[in-house]
């Protein structure tokens, strides 16, 4: 005879324990990062909750918190030369102003690719009110060789307001297997008053990711593959007149184009594989798919730069 057990512990949360060396109790599960932050926005009261995240970030943040009338305040990303980097004093400032209840920082940011470091990090977190839930949302970890992956989860021991957000979506090119999860500090789950889904996730689905979390080899070979076609391609795209590629810690470069050359990136790139996406108003963000489809999108772009040199 079998009998239905409602409360059987779940093997991705056991794989995540024995990886991240945290306790089970301090994991969230999702169905996608999407579920995860849907859980922490919908638990924020109009009128009286805000957001504080920087000015350029992925654009779901915004999207969703304006449909449920949450205010969000942005501090800035400071554009240099070939890399982007977060303005840590505009944080604090935005932060001590508004004193939002989820401060959002996107590392690997999207759309730009660059991060914050754990001093950084720090520094903000010494700064600003103890109640503000601070979300590092990794999403785009893993292409970074010069991550301190320790330094990062020691944070969680330290400071109890802190959650970092990862998934299998991206290092681990798992997107249609839609899980998400994060590691909290101490009073996250309280604070947020979050309660594991009693009856699981679809067991097929945590075994495949259980396995990827077993394969660390395989993963970080694609990776070194993703990191050196990205290190070629930005060095490819600053030989050019019109285009400047960022430095980037993630599987994407974001590129700025030239106002000689918007023109005929909108008109030309759609006869292109669409493996750049334009964003904003003079940005546009390539992902590192196949070294082949990267150099293809490279020619792209160096044809149309000659046109604009003639």
């Amino acid at each position: 005879m079998f009998f239905y057990n409602s409360q059987k512990q779940s093997d991705l949360f056991t794989a995540l324990f024995r990886y991240y060396s945290i306790a089970e109790d301090k994991i969230i599960l999702g169905y996608g990062l999407e579920d995860i932050l849907r859980t922490l926005f919908d638990r924020l009261l109009p009128k009286k909750d805000c957001v504080v995240t920087s000015d350029f970030h992925f654009s779901y943040y915004t999207d969703y918190l304006q449909k449920i009338h949450i205010t969000t305040y942005t501090f800035r990303c400071v554009e240099k030369k070939h890399i982007f980097s977060f303005d840590v004093e505009d944080c604090i400032t935005q932060c001590k102003k508004n004193n939002p209840k989820l401060l959002l920082i996107t590392s690997p940011n999207n759309p730009t690719g660059h991060v914050i470091t754990v001093k950084e990090l720090i520094q903000i977190l010494n700064a600003i009110n103890k109640n503000t839930i601070v979300v590092l949302d990794e999403a785009y970890y893993g292409f970074d060789q010069h991550y301190d992956e320790q330094a990062f989860l020691s944070l969680l021991n330290t400071y109890a307001n802190v959650m970092i957000l990862r998934t299998f979506s991206k290092y681990y090119a798992l997107a249609g297997l839609r899980i998400g999860f994060a590691l909290c500090g101490t009073n996250v789950i309280q604070n947020i008053g979050y309660q594991q889904r009693y009856l699981g996730f679809s067991r097929i689905l945590e075994e495949v990711a259980v396995a990827a979390l077993h394969s660390p080899e395989y993963y970080q070979k694609n990776a070194k593959k993703i990191i050196k076609t990205r290190e070629e391609f930005i060095q490819q795209i600053n030989m050019l007149n019109h285009f400047t590629a960022f430095e980037s810690k993630a599987n994407f470069v974001c590129i700025k184009i030239h106002t000689p050359a918007m023109k005929k990136i909108k008109k030309e790139q759609k006869q292109q594989v669409q493996i750049g996406k334009l964003i904003m108003k003079q940005y546009m963000r390539v992902t590192m798919t196949t070294p082949e489809m990267v150099h293809d999108f490279y020619i792209f772009l160096k044809n149309i730069d000659k046109k604009i040199n003639i």
